[in-house]
């Protein structure tokens, strides 16, 4: 807090003390309390993304902490909280530090603490606040924001912190139970996306501690270990998947890829052919089934399944593996449609406008 603002305070308080004749007990504590919510206020307001709701509810909460804990607790928060509203962090820090560990105050002071850091860029000093503070929610909800940004590491970092916090209690009740699997299936996901395959597996092994029958988390544990060249534990997997949920394509296509991944393509067309069966318009079971096709020799075969995808959904992957197989059967006409049209949309294919070069160059000679 600056000089000058501490002047001010102080000289305000005189004048109204003067013409009051009010107990200065009282205007002490009824300018405090102002103060308090001025501050929080500000706090959660520094990104520029909270709402007056939300703002609204951790007033109530401060004032839920300000009427639980003892006087000395109380003052602590409204007093760091100040410091932290004017960018007085290690003041803030400090003052914290006095709280009593097991009060409500300490939980929110470090919450505030630990939104402050994140905000300023610092997430170590901020994660480690928030796992003081056991605001598992609210690093649950950071988790999901930094996901949708796309920046995996902080995502995997606050669910971690988040998922630590439910294992403390021994997740012995319900909600806590839910939010741990909640929590290691979203870092079985991100530790997949990024390839940080053994994390992603004790997260999905974790997970299946607690619920050992999920086949949505047996078949990504099972595509995980083919992945990582573990075939059997895949195949394991993923056949315990297929039995936990039969009317699911997902076991049976990854089943598939499994197979075509040790060169096994016969077993794994009927695989594929399982899975278009319960979702026949999973273009991606199709261009792979078209693929073992192709590594089978079966040509004609194919080229049924590639112009079936492109006609579902006809993306570049169809049309580029439809145009390079008309390349090999002579069927030209289609081939150069297919990449031109891949052209069209996607200007700057390289692998398109090579294949349409090498086919026109073919017909002018």
């Amino acid at each position: 807090m600056s000089t000058h603002r501490f002047r001010v305070y102080i000289a305000a308080l005189i004048c109204l003390f003067i013409v009051s004749g009010f107990n200065l007990g009282d205007i002490w504590s009824t300018f405090q309390t102002n103060l308090i919510e001025v501050a929080i206020s500000k706090v959660f307001l520094i990104d520029g993304t909270q709402d007056r709701e939300l703002d609204k509810n951790y007033l109530n909460l401060a004032d839920e902490a300000a009427d639980s804990g003892d006087s000395k607790d109380r003052g602590n928060l409204r007093l760091g909280t100040v410091f932290l509203a004017s960018d007085e962090i290690d003041l803030a820090a400090t003052i914290f530090r006095n709280l009593s560990i097991n009060s409500l105050e300490y939980r929110l002071a470090y919450q505030l603490l630990g939104k402050y850091y994140l905000i300023h860029g610092d997430e170590d000093k901020g994660f480690m606040a928030l796992r003081k503070s056991r605001a598992k929610l609210f690093l649950t909800d950071v988790g999901l924001r930094a996901f949708d940004d796309k920046d995996y590491p902080k995502a995997a970092r606050a669910w971690q912190v988040a998922v630590e916090i439910c294992v403390e209690t021994g997740l012995r009740d319900p909600e806590d139970i839910e939010m741990a699997t909640f929590l290691y299936a979203r870092l079985g996901q991100v530790k997949t996306y990024q390839g940080e395959y053994d994390s992603a597996i004790n997260a999905y092994e974790s997970y299946l501690k607690l619920r050992p029958d999920e086949p949505s988390i047996q078949w990504k544990l099972g595509d995980i270990y083919r992945v990582v060249g573990q075939f059997e534990e895949a195949k394991s997997w993923l056949l315990k998947a297929s039995k936990e949920e039969p009317s699911s394509p997902e076991p049976y296509y990854h089943l598939g890829m499994l197979a075509y991944d040790q060169g096994k393509w016969d077993v794994a067309v009927p695989w594929y052919l399982e899975a278009l069966s319960r979702y026949p318009e999973w273009t991606a079971a199709r261009f792979q089934l078209g693929k073992a096709y192709e590594a089978l020799g079966e040509f004609n075969l194919a080229f049924e399944v590639y112009s079936a995808a492109v006609e579902l959904e006809g993306d570049v992957r169809d049309r580029m593996a439809l145009g390079m197989l008309c390349e090999r059967m002579g069927c030209i006409a289609i081939a150069i449609a297919q990449f031109q049209t891949i052209l069209l949309s996607d200007p700057d294919n390289l692998a398109a406008q090579e294949h349409l070069n090498s086919l026109l160059n073919d017909q002018s000679e």
